[in-house]
């Protein structure tokens, strides 16, 4: 295993260090998300540093690589290759979709009067669709040069 998931590891950590001292030196609203972060931030980490020294040990090389030719199998089999790229696709646009239909329901939702500034909302999920669908063209572009 690289040494960069070890540092990845440990920089989790100290971020979910981090959080949880900022947490206990402060009394805002944003208490709760700090205690969040702490807690995914240090068990990520740990998580991360004991997968590096587990597959790292002797006795679990053989089987880690073992692994990882299986991996490398796996994402190279061209039909698996084909149904992940088809999936990809359709939760695409899938999120579309829902995207679109969030905006006729906030704007539903904001003539009636039942939230306010539902026009924020709209406008966010309109950005947000305009960037996804313009990552989706750049990004099919890119590929396109590569092959």
């Amino acid at each position: 295993m690289k040494g960069s998931n070890l540092i990845a590891g440990i920089g989790s950590a100290a971020v979910g260090i981090v959080c949880l001292l900022i947490a206990l030196c402060t009394e805002t609203k944003l208490d709760g998300i700090f205690w969040g972060l702490t807690g995914a931030g240090i068990a990520l980490g740990v998580m991360q540093i004991f997968t590096y020294f587990h597959w790292n040990a002797p006795k679990n090389r053989a089987r880690y690589e073992a692994l990882l030719d299986e991996k490398q199998i796996e994402m190279h089999d061209e039909l698996k290759m084909k149904v992940r790229n088809q999936a990809g696709r359709q939760a695409y646009v899938a999120g579309l979709m829902i995207i679109c239909a969030s905006m006729l329901v906030f704007s539903f939702l904001g003539a009636l009067g039942i939230v306010e500034n539902a026009r924020v909302f709209v406008l966010y999920l309109f950005g947000l669709m305009i960037v996804q669908f313009t990552l989706s063209v750049v990004i099919f572009n890119r590929l396109m040069k590569q092959y």
